[in-house]
């Protein structure tokens, strides 16, 4: 009798938590014991059907879209898109540029293009984010629009290892397990971050038998994908030593590099379809490869995980100058914002402050390169048994907006071209789920929407500036 009593305890304690948690479901409330506050509950919530929500209505009218004569003029001729801009008026999701200078919004950039459209001028965009870009996402779609625009093939600028292997589709990474890697959230006194924010340091030493290694793999979906010009950029190095082959083709080389980013050319023939790289050396630190060809658009994905932007500062300004040296870059684009909205924070005067400093950098290290600011998309959290937008979602937006008018460079509301409030849940809860279920994250589907809607923005204000200067 003892024995069936025993097992038939967790049965029925499974019971009683399931009539437990049901009642409270009935009761629809919350509930304090002792001072201690808990949320509703309620276990029917992914079988009952919700209500539909609407967005937040506004006062201010949305602007009605009325062509001007010279827009009109390129409509016809094919080179603007009347309903992604007529769109983009009426949902606010034109870039605004409120740089000081007598340039147009995105000036250096547009005339960088505009050069590349008659010279072999490559043209090359460094796309910082946090989670919201990883794996390629949303940079995968705006490169490839504009590598069909202007021409450029390759991913540009890896780092050298990755957390979401298998999960990017542009490039295949993999590497050995004895890396040590450090980045702006996690720094160690005497190691750099390089351009994305990390650097990696091998764990075999030169006397090491057993070398750490990497390597990449043009995507095999697609035959015509290869690797183009392959360059490698690693720290100061009195005694590295790079083994790596191409396709199988062996080849062996020195690091001794003597400037805090240096530049090592492994390939200048496109073609290949595998890299991989082996490392020794007691004091050498890698930062990452670039695929790129001479020509046409780059875009570097620079995205990095639990980045609020912010500590973006702890790059010394000595290692984005010769990273400048190297890479050149025509824009700069800022994508953060989702790991600021965690909390309940609706201040936010940390973020203000550091994002300025940040942009502040990049102007001084960059002087070249124009700067866009994307406003954090939307994201949920659960209020009354329903995902609702974060309150502090659109107090960031507009906190953002504010960072770009004070340090004087573009902005684009990413968080109005994606619906505005609770867009995010109808992304999750549509036929065709553009987002993914933690209500914060797009999926790839999504991503592709929206690296083609600030593509279109892109490309049509690109017209715009061009058609000025006719």
């Amino acid at each position: 009798m003892n024995d069936r009593l025993k097992l038939s305890r967790p049965f029925i304690i499974i019971m009683l938590t399931v009539a437990i948690l049901f009642l409270l479901t009935v009761i629809d409330t919350g509930f304090s014991i002792g001072g201690f506050s808990f949320k509703p509950v309620n276990i029917l919530s992914d079988i009952i059907k919700k209500p539909q929500l609407q967005a937040v209505s506004t006062s201010t009218p949305k602007p009605r879209f009325k062509p001007t004569q010279k827009e009109l003029r390129l409509i016809k001729k094919g080179k603007l898109n009347r309903d992604s801009l007529m769109q983009a008026v009426e949902k606010d999701e034109r870039i605004s540029d409120f740089r000081t200078d007598s340039l147009d919004i995105l000036g250096r950039f547009f005339s960088a293009l505009d050069q590349s459209e008659h010279t072999k001028k490559r043209v090359r965009i460094a796309w910082f984010g946090d989670s919201m870009i990883e794996g390629d996402l949303i940079t995968s779609t705006v490169r490839s629009i504009m590598q069909r625009e202007f021409g450029g093939r390759g991913v540009g600028f890896v780092p050298l290892l990755t957390s979401v292997a298998g999960f990017r589709k542009t490039i295949d990474q993999s590497s050995s397990t004895d890396w040590q890697t450090y980045s702006v959230l996690k720094p160690q006194r005497g190691l750099y971050p390089g351009i994305s924010g990390q650097v990696y340091v091998p764990g075999s030493s030169k006397r090491s038998a057993i070398d750490s290694w990497a390597e990449f793999d043009a995507p095999f979906a697609d035959a015509r994908n290869t690797l183009q010009s392959i360059k490698l950029y690693y720290g100061r190095s009195p005694n590295g030593l790079i083994n790596y082959s191409l396709d199988g083709k062996q080849f062996k080389d020195s690091l001794k590099g003597k400037d805090l980013v240096n530049e090592q050319v492994l390939s200048l023939k496109p073609g290949s379809h595998h890299l991989r790289t082996s490392f020794k050396g007691d004091s050498l630190t890698l930062f990452g490869i670039s695929d790129e060809s001479e020509d046409g658009i780059l875009i570097d994905n620079l995205s990095l995980r639990g980045n609020s932007g912010t500590p973006m500062q702890v790059i010394p300004e000595k290692i984005l100058r010769q990273f400048n040296k190297y890479l050149k870059y025509d824009l700069i684009v800022l994508q953060y914002g989702t790991n600021v909205v965690s909390g309940a924070d609706t201040n936010m005067v940390w973020y203000e402050r550091g994002m300025i400093k940040v942009i502040n950098r990049l102007k001084r290290n960059f002087p070249q390169a124009d700067i866009l600011l994307i406003s954090v998309g939307d994201k949920s959290y659960k209020e009354n048994m329903q995902f609702v937008t974060q309150p502090n979602v659109p107090l960031l937006v507009e906190k953002q907006r504010r960072i770009a008018r004070h340090t004087g460079i573009a902005f684009w509301n990413l968080f109005q071209a994606m619906g505005g409030p609770n867009s995010m849940v109808r992304m999750v809860e549509s036929d065709n789920p553009l987002a993914n279920k933690d209500y914060t994250h797009l999926n790839f589907r999504g991503a592709a929407k929206i690296g083609k809607i600030i593509s279109n923005n892109l490309l049509n204000e690109y017209h715009l500036y061009k058609d000025k200067r006719m």
